[in-house]
């Protein structure tokens, strides 16, 4: 399986027309035609969180002033694409302010991360910066260095967006015209979003855009990303949007639901003489409900929370798992386990 990476646990788009801030209208219409003229993915378009993470950020933590030093561990696996691995990460946070009783305040914090995530088929380091100054508002950065080896099919480009590059629920994606090849991809990720908790109910609305930087063979232009499952131009943007909207039936329990939107954006440069610039993979549209449970939380610590999530999505649009290489049935699955404490 691939590294675990920002897929369906996890979050300066370049031009799509003619006029530098002419994308976002042109998106929201191919949103809209993909969709059947549903508005909802549309509303939905200003949301990026991992499940396990839902129930974390809809929990107030202790003041990072008390516990600035973490570590959390993931391990998921998931289907239709194919995704998994296991993710380390270690974060620094300190308080910015005394927040007091304030609902807006109290949750407040600048941080780094670093930590490390690998697969079966690649190794994704990462390090980053993050900053909460409400507690309604995340916004962070972070810089990927991901290697692919050779193996598992996993590394895969090809000469445009049209090419055939579909994978089943279970396999890997289609070979471009070289194969699978290893494969060192640069990627910068910057990510926003707002949360709050309302009584027992939770909602969440993150986006995250991560910028693509790779040098390919045999002339490509085009690769294959498989946190998003899009073709990815060799040095372009890839948006994804989660929104969640959940409610918790016990303190351990969260129950709800979430849309996915992944959007890319192919310049000129990424078509071949005389080959149409349809956006042949982009909107992506999924939904459907989530669930995450704590097995044990607050205890302090090495060991200091447990938990369990799992998420199941139906695709609304895409190329080739409504039907094509996948059917509209088979939903995308995705199950993590996670467990963080102190250091």
């Amino acid at each position: 399986m691939t590294s675990l990476g920002c897929g369906a646990w996890a979050s300066g788009p370049s031009r799509l027309s003619g006029s530098a801030n002419g994308w976002a209208p042109s998106l929201l219409r191919r949103v809209r035609d993909r969709v059947g003229g549903s508005f909802l993915p549309v509303l939905l378009l200003l949301g990026g969180a991992a499940p396990m993470s839902v129930a974390k950020e809809a929990k107030a933590e202790s003041p990072p002033a008390e516990r600035p030093l973490r570590y959390t561990n993931t391990v998921g696996v998931q289907l239709n694409p194919r995704l998994g691995g296991d993710e380390f990460r270690i974060r620094y946070r300190r308080r910015l302010y005394e927040g007091g009783d304030s609902l807006l305040g109290r949750q407040n914090f600048a941080g780094a991360f670093g930590g490390v995530a690998i697969g079966a088929g690649a190794l994704r380091p990462v390090i980053g910066f993050e900053l909460q100054p409400l507690s309604v508002l995340s916004l962070g950065v972070a810089y990927n260095p991901v290697y692919y080896l050779d193996t598992f099919g996993v590394a895969q480009s090809y000469p445009s967006p049209g090419a055939h590059y579909g994978s089943s629920a279970l396999g890997a994606p289609n070979d471009g015209p070289g194969g699978s090849y290893a494969l060192f991809v640069h990627q910068l990720t910057l990510n926003a979003s707002l949360q709050a908790k309302l009584g027992a109910l939770f909602v969440r609305s993150a986006v995250r855009a991560t910028h693509v930087h790779a040098e390919l063979h045999g002339g490509d232009r085009v690769l294959y990303d498989p946190t998003s499952d899009v073709v990815v131009y060799r040095r372009g943007w890839v948006l994804q949007n989660d929104s969640d909207l959940g409610v918790f039936l016990s303190p351990k329990l969260l129950i709800g639901a979430r849309h996915t939107l992944v959007a890319t954006w192919y310049p000129r440069g990424a078509f071949g003489p005389g080959e149409p610039r349809d956006a042949h993979d982009s909107p992506t549209s999924r939904v459907g409900p989530l669930g995450s449970y704590t097995f044990f939380e607050g205890r302090g610590g090495v060991l200091d929370t447990a938990s369990v999530s799992l998420v199941l999505q139906w695709y609304l649009a895409h190329r080739f798992r409504t039907g094509e290489s996948s059917p509209a049935a088979v939903p995308l699955a995705g199950l993590a386990f996670s467990f963080s404490g102190d250091l």
